[in-house]
């Protein structure tokens, strides 16, 4: 371990932090877990300690990950809910290019309203990376990528079809 990587550190826990709904969380595993092992004909005694060890790194896990999730409430919370503000204080910071798509994005490019199914339809296409293939070298935004997305979700875009060629009708100029 070097003096920047934790990855090895043990992960402390304090007890408090082990809500009533996280122990029935891991008590449920565990129970699950050991009568897998014991259907696999692992020894009952060893199978009822592995199953508990095993919930004590699961609730640590939750524990993590509910620690996480209150620490992104509160950072949104400083921020009065302005994730834009939030992710473009965090791409300078970092260093880094964000992009940020939300249904005002989406409406403005299609210069339209799209209804609650629409949304729902080309919201659920958003993936993390998908993006990536549409940054120009000079960290330009091609609109081809919403176009992509709206195709995808089966919803009339304006201008682009799925495989990038330009629509016949409605093309923007």
């Amino acid at each position: 371990m070097t003096a920047t990587d934790t990855s090895a550190a043990p992960v402390i826990t304090d007890a408090a932090e082990i809500t009533d709904e996280i122990r029935t969380a891991a008590t449920d595993r565990s129970e699950q877990r050991a009568r897998a092992l014991i259907a696999q004909g692992v020894d009952e005694d060893a199978a009822v300690t592995q199953a508990a060890d095993e919930a004590v790194l699961f609730a640590r896990s939750l524990v993590q990950l509910a620690r996480r999730g209150r620490t992104l409430i509160e950072l949104v919370e400083a921020y009065d809910g302005n994730v834009h503000r939030l992710l473009r204080d965090l791409g300078d910071h970092l260093n880094l290019s964000l992009a940020y798509v939300d249904r005002a994005t989406v409406e403005a490019h299609v210069e339209r309203t799209l209804t609650s199914t629409e949304w729902a339809a080309v919201s659920g296409q958003f993936t993390a990376l998908d993006f990536d293939d549409y940054v120009g070298e000079q960290g330009t935004w091609r609109t081809a990528w919403v176009e992509v997305v709206l195709d995808k979700a089966g919803v009339p875009g304006y201008g682009y079809t799925a495989d990038e060629t330009e629509a016949a009708d409605g093309a923007k100029e």
